[in-house]
């Protein structure tokens, strides 16, 4: 198409020439136009003649890294509310809230709160708990991009003076957070130049008390202390902050052919991790046929190994902390697989470094918080990283939990789109997937070997 501009007419005309659905895509309130709209790729319900490529979501599809993100959005509204306590505020709504928190970019998540929960923002509590958040990232915290945003937010919201403060340089030089500090100096000092005058300022000073308590948990788990955290956070002992979702590291050996001798020793495995992820919808699968389906799937991998792009909305500071903790879980899990020790030993070897798995990592900053799902943005990244060109989407599959994901999929262009969701996304509108796998991705490897039977 030559010409650049066009009216009402003609843009419809080109537009409905793109495709039969579209997706409306909200922007952040801070970014113009309000919304856009994208056409999306024809479902494909058929099985592929070639599978080349998988990509796939982290948080949520391979990890369980969601509920560490919802505590910590909870953790923000309850700061700057002060509602503190189950009694005065008992959380949030799973139908209401949940389908607004999960899958999207954490600027739209928390715009999302501040206008669900404005009734409940306590002035003096947010100032509070800005001011908390602010100096320990830049004190304490570890990622220098979060630091220079932090900045950035004190300019905007009034506080720049705070910045030329010479005890707070001496704290930052020293790396020091002193939490008597801030109620007994700072906030007298620079509380009255806080200012946030609109909803923009709000998320932005709410944005950084999310990242303050999402940072300092990461930083926890970095320094080995991610147990006891799940025994404070999720009042579980036996649970990991993070681990694998059920299945995920058989799957992730799987696409790389790296169990076709064993793939019979896995039937009941996967058959029970099915039941687990799903126990009210559960079938057993027949394990005649599915042996002969697997074993002949999984010697195409063998000889062709998928690649596989992982994609998330976090930045890579976070990333890379989540999937070095995640691939210690599957060397973990791999002492207890059907395998003989040699197997053991090489798998191990061959999961003792994330970036040496994935083809890809694509992460926030390989894009602009304004880009991230339900935008294509980070699958179109994805798919050039691992070298698929236009012509070969259809011999790629996208797996996602959330309904944001599957239109990320899909706008970029990848119709064989699969929802695997867990119970905080079970209940958002995935209909635009091509499959909803209620089973995870124990159900895809066997009700639907890898698509194949679809």
């Amino acid at each position: 198409m030559k010409k650049k501009f066009v009216n009402i007419e003609e843009a419809v005309q080109v537009i409905s020439q793109q495709g039969f659905e579209f997706a409306v895509i909200q922007n952040p309130e801070y970014v113009y136009p309000s919304l856009e709209i994208h056409p999306l790729a024809e479902k494909i319900l058929t099985p592929p003649n070639t599978l080349t490529a998988v990509v796939c979501d982290l948080d949520g599809t391979l990890a369980t890294t969601e509920e560490l993100s919802i505590y910590s959005l909870e953790f923000m509204v309850r700061q700057i509310s002060g509602r503190y306590t189950r009694e005065s505020w008992k959380g949030f709504d799973p139908f209401i809230d949940y389908p607004n928190i999960i899958g999207n970019s954490t600027t739209k998540h928390i715009e999302y709160l501040v206008s669900r929960y404005s009734n409940f923002i306590n002035p003096d509590c947010l100032k509070k708990a800005y001011f908390c958040a602010a100096i320990w990232t830049m004190t304490t915290g570890h990622d220098k991009q979060r630091a220079d945003q932090v900045k950035s937010n004190l300019r905007n919201l009034g506080c720049k003076n705070i910045l030329l403060d010479k005890k707070l340089n001496e704290l930052i030089a020293e790396r020091i957070f002193d939490e008597d500090l801030i109620q007994d100096y700072f906030l007298p000092k620079y509380g009255n130049d806080f200012e946030t005058k609109d909803i923009t300022g709000t998320v932005r000073a709410a944005t950084d008390i999310f990242y303050h308590r999402y940072h300092e948990i990461l930083e926890g788990i970095k320094d080995d202390k991610g147990q006891r955290l799940a025994s404070e956070l999720l009042q579980d002992n036996s649970r990991h902050l993070i681990e694998m979702m059920p299945g995920a590291g058989i799957f992730l050996a799987f696409i790389k052919g790296w169990l076709a001798d064993a793939t019979e020793n896995f039937i009941p495995v996967l058959n029970e991790l099915m039941k687990i992820k799903n126990p009210q919808h559960y079938q057993p699968v027949n394990s005649e046929i599915i042996k002969v389906k697997l074993d002949r799937l999984a010697k195409t991998f063998e000889k062709k190994p998928l690649r596989i792009a992982v994609v998330t909305s976090s930045i890579y500071y976070e990333t890379d902390i989540v999937l070095t903790a995640l691939f210690k879980t599957i060397s973990a899990e791999i002492d207890n697989w059907p395998v003989a020790e040699e197997k053991k030993s090489f798998l191990r070897a061959k999961f003792s470094d994330y970036t040496n798995y994935f083809d890809a990592v694509v992460t926030a900053d390989n894009s602009s918080e304004m880009r991230l799902k339900p935008h294509r943005d980070l699958y179109s990244i994805a798919l050039h990283k691992i070298g698929i060109p236009k012509n070969k989407f259809d011999e790629v599959i996208g797996l996602e939990d959330s309904e944001s994901g599957i239109i990320s999929l899909r706008t970029a262009g990848i119709g064989r789109c699969l929802a695997v969701p867990f119970s905080k996304t079970g209940g958002q509108d995935l209909s635009l997937a091509a499959h909803i796998f209620y089973g995870g991705l124990p159900e895809l490897l066997l009700n639907n070997n890898m698509f194949q039977d679809f």
